[in-house]
């Protein structure tokens, strides 16, 4: 369900908007819970490049804890049992309504 809100952002917004840096996060914070490290390692990166342009010029602080936890994860991998919030599970009830997943996933990148 994640990959489908993925797939219309980045039909609708610019590729390096910031929101697909957070849903990129989001879904590596999925992965990383699923146990799939390569995965997990894959969306995080995108999500650092992405807000490296679209994040780092307007709030360093938020950058800098996508950039660390790409860093934690590159070093502990799956043995820094990170416990996420349950956003994933909140997205999975709320299936075709792409408001509400999307005011989740906003959620979710105020945390960080």
């Amino acid at each position: 369900m994640i990959e489908k809100t993925l797939k219309n952002q980045l039909k609708y917004l610019a590729e390096n908007h910031e929101d697909i840096a957070y849903t990129y996060q989001l879904l590596s914070d999925i992965y990383t819970q699923q146990g799939d490290l390569p995965k997990a390692l894959d969306y995080l990166e995108k999500s650092v490049d992405i807000a490296r342009i679209s994040i780092l010029p307007k709030n360093k602080v938020k950058f800098k804890y996508l950039e660390s936890q790409l860093e934690q994860l590159k070093k502990n991998g799956l043995n820094g049992e990170r416990k996420f919030p349950q956003s994933a599970s909140y997205i999975q009830c709320v299936l075709d309504q792409f408001d509400l997943q999307d005011l989740l996933i906003r959620q979710k990148s105020d945390i960080g």
